[in-house]
C-alpha cells in the first residue's frame, strides 16, 4: 500500500483551519496557530444575554460564572445584573433570570 505524502494528508485539515500552513512538531512553528484554531472550533457557540439574579441565589451566580463568559457584572441594588455569553444548551437553567426587552 502506498501512502500519500504527509503534506497531502494535512492539506484538507490546514485548509479548513484557515490557511496554507503546516505545524511542525520539530520546530514548534505553527503549533500555537493550530491550537488556537482547534480551540475556536471546540468552543461552544454562545449567545449574549443580560440577566438579573437575586443576591441570595449564590449558586445561580456561581453556575453562571462556570458555564458562561461573564462580560460585565453589577452587584448594586436588590439584584445582581450580568451581561454574559452563555451556550444555548444552558439557557433553560437561567431562563427565569434573563432580562427580556
Amino acid at each position: 500500500m502506498v501512502l500519500p505524502p504527509f503534506t497531502s494528508l494535512w492539506r484538507p485539515v490546514c485548509g479548513a483551519l484557515g490557511g496554507p500552513w503546516l505545524p511542525s512538531a520539530v520546530t514548534g512553528e505553527g503549533v500555537p496557530h493550530l491550537l488556537g484554531e482547534i480551540g475556536t472550533q471546540l468552543r461552544p457557540k454562545r449567545e449574549f444575554l443580560e440577566l438579573r439574579v437575586p443576591h441570595d441565589r449564590a449558586a445561580v451566580i456561581a453556575r453562571l460564572h462556570k458555564v458562561g463568559q461573564v462580560i460585565e457584572r453589577r452587584y448594586s441594588g436588590k439584584t445582581a445584573r450580568f451581561k454574559a455569553r452563555i451556550p444555548p444548551h444552558h439557557h433553560d437553567e437561567f431562563a427565569e433570570f434573563i432580562i427580556k426587552e
